[in-house]
């Protein structure tokens, strides 16, 4: 028999990917979970599996072409008796299967969020609404000398989302780094290690967040969610845009692990390999503007979350310490804050908790305050 294998919803509200590279040809063999091709939605890409076994028929869309939820991407020849694929049927109400029905939608499409992956009225009408973004979207499709990339078409669509609903507010102070360039300086001779001053600061946050929770939370409907756990987003320039991978659990990893996921996450983000999991769930954004200059920036919340932390440009300043006119390297350390939830005063007391964590990051590693 001949199983028709089309593009699946990929959560997360994707409508169109670009296929980046076919990983078979016609003729050739394929079994269950062999990856078939790779695409890039507006979030990473990702690697598409089959879902059957048996000989590749036909090829519909070459590396390069959009494609969207629901095309249909290539056929498999496969023996109906013996073969068997992971996917069970869908599990959906028989009202729901009508409504799907009605609609033209094919349920083995839809991606089901209730208990047991079962698809809910909420999928079906989410799907609906995907379909006709993608009929607009066919009525009018972009061309290859101006279609913009996909990552950037998602930046842009999230930065305007986030300007229109956030009312924000930032918050500047100045920070002396010397303290903490020291320790970072006695842990590299000790270990042997490049460590740069970012996982310092980004286990120094966590601590401050356990006492200021409210930065780290999430909006929905004009309300405010606490997340107990830390799953900082970082945000990484690379060649095809700036990622926000996200480090889980900041608050149980040390300096040392945290450096190691850094490393991983960045080297995946600028080899374009991140996966959807590897950007979700994150609580609270930092980025780090320093390496490329710039006095200092009033940086765009990454839309659910709440707050975003931005670090800029080390210089050395004079300032004044004791009376007397001293150089030290500064920083200018930045909050942006929707101020739907949270006033100023609680995000200058958190400022002021991490400028003396960042200042005395000894003690403040220890737990000792």
């Amino acid at each position: 028999m001949l199983y028709e294998f089309r593009l699946h919803d990929l959560g997360e509200g994707l409508v169109n990917a670009e296929i980046m590279k076919w990983h078979v040809k016609e003729g050739e063999n394929v079994g269950v979970d062999d990856i078939l091709l790779e695409v890039q939605t507006d979030k990473a890409a990702v690697e598409i599996t089959s879902p059957v076994s048996g000989k590749i028929s036909s090829i519909f869309y070459k590396s390069g072409e959009i494609v969207s939820v629901g095309d249909l991407l290539l056929s498999i020849e496969t023996d109906g008796s013996r073969n068997k694929t992971k996917t069970a049927a869908p599990q959906i109400s028989p009202y729901l299967r009508k409504m799907a029905k009605d609609f033209g939608i094919d349920i083995s499409l839809v991606k089901g969020t209730g208990p047991n992956h079962r698809i809910t009225e909420s999928d079906i009408l989410r799907y609906k609404e995907r379909m006709e973004a993608v009929d607009h979207d066919s009525k009018n499709p972009p061309t290859n000398s101006d279609r913009a990339s996909l990552v950037r078409s998602a930046i842009a669509k999230k930065l305007s989302l986030a300007k229109s609903v956030i009312p924000d507010v930032t918050t500047v102070d100045e920070i002396c780094m010397d303290p903490l360039l020291h320790l970072v300086d006695s842990i590299k001779n000790i270990t042997q290690s490049k460590l740069s001053v970012f996982p310092f600061i980004t286990k120094l946050v966590s601590l401050a967040l356990k006492k200021h929770p409210i930065l780290n939370a999430v909006s929905h409907e004009n309300k405010v969610m606490i997340k107990e756990e830390h799953n900082i987003g970082i945000a990484v320039n690379t060649p095809y845009g700036v990622y926000a991978p996200v480090i889980k659990n900041v608050e149980k990893k040390s300096v040392l692990q945290l450096a190691e996921e850094m490393k991983q996450l960045t080297k995946l983000a600028k080899e374009n390999k991140l996966q959807p999991h590897d950007m979700q769930d994150g609580t609270i954004t930092i980025t780090n503007m320093g390496p490329i200059g710039g006095l200092f920036a009033t940086p765009i919340i990454n839309y659910p979350q709440v707050a975003i932390i931005g670090i800029n440009k080390m210089q050395k300043r004079p300032v004044v310490i004791e009376d007397e006119l001293q150089i030290r390297q500064m920083i200018y350390l930045s909050v942006t804050f929707d101020h739907r939830f949270m006033d100023g005063v609680e995000v200058v007391t958190f400022i002021n908790l991490l400028k003396k964590y960042m200042e005395n990051p000894e003690v403040s590693l220890l737990g000792i305050e």
